[in-house]
């Protein structure tokens, strides 16, 4: 008896231990660091919302709205004297608004970026961004109405800016499942042995639906615009939509061929192997947005 209530305090006090860590572990995770900066990078005057939040340089980094978050993503190096103005208390001039003769941009000795080789480039970005321009409306004047828009939205809006965070774990499923079951698919081939076939559909099921899933939180992350300031992330955005399609495509195709003759798994082939490369291609857009093009030179 006395064994068994020695057993029991034991595993109480492993049980409350447990529970302890557990709790002390929730409340040091879910607390997210507050951003370093108190007003927008990309929009001074505006200040910063804690929901749309990106890491640069080591240090937390907020913005007021999710088009301002996919701008800096974009070309963090056009907007780094700006936040490091930001940073010490003292917002710099946004580059939409420097005189057109004004070249010595410049932060304790260091240049603003590319800004000051291009002088007269931020109208073409003003022009890029914002169409309102052709018709008298300033660009801070065109993104102050997409503000009182977004406002409008409240609860809506955020759902949608916090789900979007998700799309950057989010494709490496449609990513990795649809070029294994293209390899499966080779396989197959070269073994002729059914377990490949049962291995492609399931990899090619959880790939399309993961490349839909994607598609749909990376319009949530980047906002929903037909053309961006980075021409990277506008491929990238338009080759992740078309992935995402297409790959409801091979899985349609797989469906119905799959079981068929092999003059009919032709076709699915064919299909299933430009996929792949659809995805393998966007994937590497999306790797530049964060690491250059260059990011793989030999």
């Amino acid at each position: 008896m006395n064994g068994n209530r020695g057993t029991a305090g034991v595993l109480l006090l492993f049980a409350a231990g447990a529970f302890a860590a557990v709790s002390a572990a929730q409340v040091t995770t879910t607390t997210p660091p507050s951003p370093a900066n108190a007003r927008c990078p990309v929009m001074i005057d505006e200040p910063v919302d804690p929901a749309f939040t990106t890491t640069y340089q080591g240090k937390v980094i907020g913005f007021c709205c999710d088009k301002c978050l996919a701008k800096f993503v974009a070309n963090p190096d056009r907007y780094a004297a700006r936040l490091a103005g930001l940073l010490d208390g003292e917002p710099k001039t946004p580059p939409d608004h420097q005189p057109a003769n004004d070249t010595s941009h410049s932060l304790n000795g260091a240049g603003s970026g590319d800004d000051d080789v291009h002088p007269g480039r931020e109208h073409n970005h003003a022009e890029d961004d914002h169409a309102g321009t052709m018709t008298g409306e300033s660009p801070d004047e065109g993104h102050r109405h997409e503000h009182s828009a977004e406002q409008r939205d409240g609860f809506v809006f955020r759902l949608m800016a916090w789900l979007g965070k998700f799309h950057p774990p989010a494709v490496n499923f449609p990513i990795a499942m649809i070029c294994g079951a293209a390899l499966a698919e080779l396989l197959l081939i070269r073994t002729g042995k059914p377990l490949f076939a049962h291995a492609g559909r399931f990899c090619l099921w959880v790939g399309a639906l993961g490349a839909v899933g994607a598609g749909v939180l990376g319009w949530f992350f980047a906002g929903f615009h037909l053309v961006d300031e980075s021409w990277i992330l506008t491929t990238h955005r338009w080759l992740g939509t078309t992935t995402a399609a297409w790959s409801v495509l091979i899985l349609v195709v797989g469906e119905r061929f799959v079981r068929g003759p092999d003059t009919r798994r032709t076709t699915y082939r064919i299909v299933l192997f430009l996929g792949a490369t659809f995805v393998t291609v966007t994937g590497f857009f999306g790797g530049s947005l964060i690491y250059g093009l260059t990011h793989y030179a030999w």
